[in-house]
This record gives C-alpha cells, sequence and structure tokens, in this order.
C-alpha cells in the first residue's frame, strides 16, 4: 500500500539527475529502500547499508503525509516524523513524489 501510493505520485521530472538511497521504517507495515536515479526509482528489495536518507514514521502518518492531509513538514516538526542523513535530499522528497 504505501509503495502503491508513492508510485503513483512519483514525478520523474524532479527526479531527473539525482541519485540518492532513500529508505523508509514504516511502522505497522515494513520497511522499504527506494533507489532514485536518473529520474527512476525502484524498490530494491534489501537494505543497504548507508542510505542517504532515513525515515521513520508509523504507517497512520505516511498515510496522511502522502495524501497530501499533513504537510511533511508538519508531521516531521511535530515529532512524527523522524528524518536522519542528508537533509537536503530529505527535502527534495516533497517533489519527487508529489507531497504537498
Amino acid at each position: 500500500m504505501f509503495i502503491q501510493k508513492m508510485t503513483e505520485k512519483f514525478n520523474s521530472k524532479a527526479a531527473e539527475g539525482l541519485n540518492a538511497i532513500y529508505f523508509f521504517q514504516v511502522e505497522g507495515t515494513g520497511d522499504y529502500t527506494l533507489k532514485i536515479a536518473d529520474g527512476k526509482f525502484e524498490v530494491l528489495e534489501q537494505a543497504v547499508e548507508k542510505p542517504n536518507v532515513t525515515f521513520k514514521a508509523d504507517q497512520k502518518t505516511w498515510e496522511s503525509i502522502i495524501s497530501g492531509s499533513v504537510p511533511a513538514q508538519m508531521a516531521f516538526m511535530t515529532g512524527k516524523l523522524n528524518v536522519t542523513g542528508d537533509l537536503p535530499l530529505a527535502l527534495k522528497l516533497a517533489s519527487i513524489f508529489s507531497l504537498s
């Protein structure tokens, strides 16, 4: 469900020229690793040792972010979304996946 919704919102133009690995820990659903390279993305079967950015939130928070009812920045500022790693890459996620 999480990955399917992210796939539907992928903006390849916003991802052009970007090479990054995002790791998502979604409490209640599982862990997901997304590799973005040159305007495309793929879900990796295994976690990588050092992703560029790691996001951690529960399933309800992610659903709210993906649906646009809660901005990712607000979820971060209220402690519902934890982000570690390259913060400029983390901020690009909103445009890459058309998140409000």
